[in-house]
Parts: structure tokens; C-alpha cells; sequence
């Protein structure tokens, strides 16, 4: 593997562990769905805040550099789940688009009705045959 595609997956591997303790701190899928876009922007920008304040204070003490970039998989893990939150809402949506509503049920119904009729009436006026 060539050395920038093991830095991504290293930065990915860090970003899944953090992933993964944010839904064991807050609760997961439960928790995470019930936020909605405005909710998630106020938790990006606030981790933007913080990295905004430790950036400019890694250029006088090294020690947030370590901050900085704790900050960024943090900001990278809350976009992950803002993605996967607002992916099972589109999968919801769709979900309960494709069920027919009670009105479309009677008319699909009445449908089936209408063309069994039709074949047993065009049946029924044939002669048996001798």
C-alpha cells in the first residue's frame, strides 16, 4: 500500500474509534435520529469553535497542536454521524413513500375487482365446447 493511502487509512481507523465512542456515550442511532440538519450545523460549528481557539493557541504552546488534531477526527466523527443519521432518515422516507396510503390500497383493490370481473363475464359468455 503506498504511504498516503496508509495515512488515510490510519486517519480513518481513528475516526471510526471515535465514532464509535460517541455512540457508546450518547446512545447511537436512537439518539443520533433525533436531530435534525440545524442540530448537527450547531454541533459542527461549535467543534469549529474549538478548533479555531486551539489553532491559534498551538502557535504559541505546542502542546494544543494535539488538540488541533484530536478537534479535527472529533469534527470528522460528528459529520460521520450526521451522514449515517441523515441517511436512515432518506431510507425512512422512502420506506413509507412506497406504502401505498389506505385510498390507494381501494383503488388498487377495485382494480383487481374490475379485471377479474371482466375475465370471468368473457368466461362465462363462452359455449363449452362439444
Amino acid at each position: 500500500m503506498e504511504p498516503s493511502k496508509r495515512e488515510q487509512h490510519a486517519v480513518l481507523a481513528c475516526v471510526a474509534t471515535e465514532r464509535n465512542r460517541q455512540d457508546l456515550r450518547w446512545g447511537g442511532p436512537e439518539h443520533d435520529d433525533r436531530h435534525d440538519v440545524s442540530d448537527w450545523i450547531f454541533y459542527l460549528r461549535t467543534q469549529l469553535s474549538n478548533l479555531a481557539y486551539a489553532s491559534e493557541k498551538a502557535m504559541d504552546d505546542e502542546a494544543y497542536e494535539a488538540s488541533v488534531r484530536f478537534i479535527l477526527v472529533k469534527i470528522a466523527a460528528l459529520a460521520v454521524a450526521a451522514i449515517e443519521s441523515h441517511d436512515r432518515l432518506i431510507a425512512r422516507l422512502a420506506e413509507a413513500l412506497a406504502k401505498p396510503t389506505p385510498a390507494e390500497a381501494i383503488r388498487k383493490c377495485g382494480e383487481v375487482v374490475e379485471r377479474n370481473s371482466a375475465a370471468f363475464e368473457a368466461v362465462s359468455h363462452v359455449s363449452p365446447s362439444a
